[in-house]
């Protein structure tokens, strides 16, 4: 209970500051290399689900759940939560960045992501790609951009 309202304020902090800063949503990665993570915030609808993708700070709790996974899928205690869908970083100085989501007509969801290289976070900052889906989808998938599926 406490890792999910610590996610969902996480969650509406980031969504809340980048929304202030962009004011517009932003479908490419900063081109600059700013000290501070750079928030990306994109929307879209896919198949009837509501989909946002943000960029997260990596929070310390997240580090035992992506130890041996590539992804985790998390979900509010109420009936009609979204999912959370926390992609880690794939290792020292990259992160994964959502190139495509689909949704079937069974409400499968497949998201695929692609390594990007950055290089102004410390050791501890790598950005969480979050996905948040709404309504909670039959199942989720995340694989990379050659089609080989990561682990949950």
């Amino acid at each position: 209970m406490k890792r999910r309202k610590e996610l969902v304020l996480a969650a509406a902090l980031v969504m809340t500051i980048g929304m202030a800063a962009c004011n517009r949503t932003n479908n490419q990665p900063s081109s600059e290399v700013p000290s501070e993570i750079t928030v990306n915030f994109e929307t879209m609808t896919v198949n009837s689900f509501d989909i946002e993708i943000t960029s997260v700070p990596y929070q310390k709790y997240q580090k035992e759940l992506l130890k041996n996974s590539d992804y985790y899928i998390d979900a509010l205690e109420e009936p009609d939560s979204p999912a959370f869908v926390c992609i880690g970083p794939a290792g020292k100085s990259v992160y994964r960045d959502v190139v495509d989501v689909q949704v079937d007509d069974s409400q499968n969801v497949t998201i695929t992501v692609c390594e990007v290289e950055v290089d102004r976070i410390a050791s501890e900052r790598y950005p969480i790609t979050e996905v948040k889906i709404y309504p909670f989808p039959a199942s989720i998938t995340v694989v990379d951009n050659q089609g080989n599926t990561l682990k949950e």
